[in-house]
């Protein structure tokens, strides 16, 4: 009797295993692959090898980061403003950084102990949201702009310092300033009207100037539109507005620009607001309004979710031929 009944629990067992759901690892590990050289011993650099790096790792892949002389013997390199975002948008948190070396004679990679890679948070941040109002819009400009609310105070609340602006444009552009009172620019926000005509690009490059001007750790500019520009005065495209967004400033702090796109009229160009998210941003595309609050959401824990990294090594002069090739091994955690 007792083992008829070990043999009927041991099948219901297995029966509840194979039904019940994967349990998905919150901690992972995500590799990025950079080359270094310092050619004069006073002058480092990295470059990075995005084809090998994981894609959860959000930054500017094509830029080249410099560094400074650590006296007496030591330099450092600054790699700033990078994320890790899965496919769903999701957010990790920095545990540890485990660097390597590549070792050409063994074909193999030595852990490294001596040069390391520190991360920091990015504690100051510069927030502005770029809001289409246009006529596209129809009925859901006002659910819009409860969301776009929802989305500036979780911006006060994720983020220790931060000054939040908004652009709103159709066919006119209007501008709340970059502010730590969230009383100011939510009243903006709600007072927001709709309008005929589209000025995106020009709205934009308002938003790219506010940031250019500010001194924070990071810069975020955040673009909701359909992608559709048929207003801005003459000077203002795509083109232009890229061209902002990969101009350093003297802070040599980037912009990463994200952008939502929610089709309006029946119009919404992929194309334009995916090129528009760059410097480490990147854009989502929700299938309709209803599915708006979620993205916005998802960019509410995504954006202010930002390091710093820096790499010490000694003053080596290493030529960028021969330039040393290196793994970073970073554990996060599922934000």
């Amino acid at each position: 009797k007792h083992s008829y009944l070990l043999v009927v629990l041991s099948i219901l067992l297995c029966c509840c295993k194979k039904d019940s759901p994967p349990v998905e690892a919150t901690t992972k590990e995500f590799s990025i692959y950079v080359d270094y050289w310092n050619s004069d011993g006073e002058s480092p650099e990295i470059s990075f090898d995005p084809s090998n790096s994981d894609s959860e790792i959000k930054i500017d892949f094509e830029e080249t980061f410099g560094g400074e002389v650590i006296p007496p013997n030591l330099v450092d390199v600054i790699i700033d403003n990078l994320r890790i975002i899965d496919e769903l948008n999701r957010n990790y948190e920095i545990d540890s950084i485990n660097a390597y070396e590549y070792q050409e004679g063994y074909n193999t990679w030595r852990e490294d102990v001596e040069f390391t890679m520190d991360y920091s948070s990015v504690e100051s941040m510069d927030v502005v949201l770029v809001l289409d109002a246009s006529d596209s819009l129809g009925d859901d400009l006002e659910t819009v702009k409860t969301y776009a609310v929802n989305f500036i105070e979780k911006m006060y609340t994720e983020i220790p310092s931060v000054n939040v602006g908004v652009i709103s444009f159709t066919d006119s552009i209007n501008t709340s300033p970059l502010t730590q009172d969230s009383t100011e620019v939510i009243a903006f926000v709600e007072n927001i009207e709709q309008g005929q005509y589209s000025r995106l690009y020009e709205a934009a490059s308002v938003g790219v100037e506010l940031l250019q001007a500010s001194d924070s750790e990071g810069k975020a500019l955040l673009i909701f539109s359909d992608g559709v520009d048929n207003f801005s005065s003459q000077g203002y495209t795509q083109a232009s507005l890229l061209q902002e967004l990969n101009t350093s400033t003297d802070d040599l702090v980037k912009i990463n620009s994200f952008t939502i796109g929610l089709e309006g009229e029946g119009i919404k160009d992929n194309t334009v607001l995916t090129n528009m998210a760059t410097n480490g941003g990147f854009a989502a595309f929700p299938e309709s309004v209803d599915e708006l609050d979620t993205v916005f959401e998802a960019f509410s824990r995504s954006i202010p979710n930002v390091y710093n990294l820096t790499y010490t090594r000694n003053k080596q002069i290493v030529s960028q031929d021969a330039a040393i090739r290196l793994k970073f091994v970073i554990t996060g955690t599922l934000k």
